[in-house]
């Protein structure tokens, strides 16, 4: 029996919604952070599994609209097949449209609790980027297993459920996102059974900064060479990253605080043109920079 539902929050009585809104600062959003997030607990938890006495081929569904606008950005899936010598199960999150992206590392990545829910740029040895990915370019499978094979390796993939793990999405507010996670329990890597127990979005997208506050901030030598020089204004604290022409982060982010300077190491980076995008607890803005 397949269940689809357009938003699953919509079902829910108020009584067994939790939310909390603060102010949003620029520090990173962290797994299981409710402090200064929309936070809502789904009671009773979306459960997902195969459906008992199935035939051969078969799925169950369920959705979320995380922010609230009448909207499905979450897509949840359970699905299962019979092959000539072995089956397959599969569990899997689907984006729904462009304006909701989750952070993939070809898998959907799974991060812990209190781990912050940033983007990252291949390791030494590993090859593989940890970036914000859209509907076009992102994976969709949370686990699969193969009988005869066993478990795929995949970021929430575990051997001992009950497992669970975060996955951080952002939605698209205007020209800026709201960053976010959901929370996800895998109960059986073999039956494809797993809950999606809560979320957590920011109330509202950091605002711009005005273009006079903006300026206070030094981003030197223009053009750049093997590093690039942050200086805030006195006092100023933030997080600086830089991005390509399309939107990805292409150095490991930087923290600045009590008005000191900062470096980002372009050493590797092919020369271009580059997004420079700085967030304060005042707002954001972004600079070009071009590396020599």
């Amino acid at each position: 029996m397949r269940r689809f539902y357009p938003s699953a929050s919509l079902l829910l009585p108020l009584s067994l919604l939790a939310v909390s809104a603060t102010a949003q600062t620029s520090t990173p959003v962290l797994a299981g952070q409710t402090a200064g997030l929309q936070h809502v607990v789904l009671s009773p938890a979306l459960d997902i599994h195969r459906p008992s006495n199935s035939p051969n081929a078969s799925r169950d569904r369920d959705s979320l609209d995380v922010d609230q606008d009448g909207r499905t950005d979450l897509v949840f899936e359970a699905w299962y097949s019979q092959g000539p010598r072995y089956a397959t199960v599969y569990t899997s999150v689907y984006l729904s449209h462009m304006d909701v992206e989750i952070i993939s590392v070809g898998y959907p990545f799974a991060f812990e609790a209190g781990q912050p829910l940033v983007e990252a740029t291949p390791q030494p040895g590993s090859g593989v980027d940890r970036l914000w990915s859209n509907r076009s370019r992102s994976g969709s499978i949370l686990t699969a297993y193969t009988g005869g094979f066993g478990p795929h390796a995949t970021p929430f993939a575990t051997s001992s459920p009950p497992n669970t793990k975060y996955l951080a999405l952002r939605v698209r507010a205007g020209n800026a996102w709201r960053y976010g996670w959901v929370r996800i329990t895998m109960l059986d890597l073999y039956s494809t059974h797993f809950q999606v127990e809560a979320y957590a979005l920011q109330a509202v997208p950091l605002a711009t900064l005005p273009a006079q506050q903006a300026a206070a901030w030094q981003v030197y030598p223009v053009p750049a060479g093997e590093q690039l020089t942050i200086q805030p204004p006195a006092g100023g604290a933030a997080r600086a990253t830089l991005l390509d022409n399309l939107g990805r982060a292409v150095a490991a982010p930087v923290e600045l605080a009590g008005g000191r300077p900062a470096q980002l190491l372009l050493s590797g980076l092919p020369a271009g043109l580059y997004l420079l995008r700085v967030e304060t607890p005042q707002g954001s803005f972004t600079r070009r920079v071009q590396k020599q």
